[in-house]
């Protein structure tokens, strides 16, 4: 999963099997990532979407976060598809920082 170097950093170290204990919600751990890492923030919307463009379904898109990307967050306890899920973050990043530039 090299090729989405940002995504493994915001999912495998902001969500993480510790957030819980750092952050209030992963909306919160997306700020935090957002702030603390200027330079890979800039790419996460764009690799959000190219993984989006991937067409998986939501079993592989779940396989992908939590095995590839290390997140230990499972979007579909708090009633999210995975796709939607990875879109509102997109869309979340967007507002903090601007529209997606190329990664």
């Amino acid at each position: 999963m090299t090729r989405y170097p940002s995504l493994l950093q915001f999912f495998g170290g902001y969500l993480n099997e510790d957030w819980p204990d750092e952050h209030a919600d992963e909306w919160a751990a997306l700020d935090a990532y957002l702030r603390d890492n200027p330079h890979g923030a800039s790419g996460f919307s764009s690799q959000i979407q190219a993984l989006l463009a991937e067409n998986l379904n939501d079993e592989e898109l779940r396989r992908v976060l939590l095995h590839d990307l290390a997140c230990a967050y499972s979007a579909e306890v708090t009633g999210w598809r995975y796709r939607d899920w990875l879109q509102a973050l997109s869309d979340h990043a967007e507002k903090a920082i601007g529209p997606p530039q190329a990664s």
